[in-house]
């Protein structure tokens, strides 16, 4: 019955979760530079640069796991303003 639907054109053919994830990669790895990312992550706050991109910081959050970019843990901004010095997690190679 589905093969019939699909030669009608009335149905579309079912797309797997690994080949669903490939196309969102894809899709992320054209509007997002890794290298870039993991700069403007590491330069200013998750909410402003989640605010020039027009996106949540839970959706850029989402991102950066995506494409395997470090963030800087909760609370790195406070000690950075009280004057610490806080080593930056390396970008790590993408596979």
């Amino acid at each position: 019955m589905l093969t019939r639907l699909l030669a009608l054109g009335l149905s579309k053919k079912p797309v797997s979760e690994k080949e669903r994830n490939k196309d969102e990669l894809a899709r992320l790895l054209r509007r997002y530079d890794r290298a870039t990312l993991y700069d403007q992550v590491w330069s200013r706050p998750v909410y402003e640069i989640a605010k020039s991109y027009g996106i949540s910081e839970v959706r850029l959050g989402k991102v950066c796991r995506k494409l395997m970019v470090p963030v800087p843990p909760r609370g790195y901004w406070a000690r950075v303003r009280r004057g610490y010095k806080l080593k930056k997690s390396s970008l790590p190679k993408f596979t």
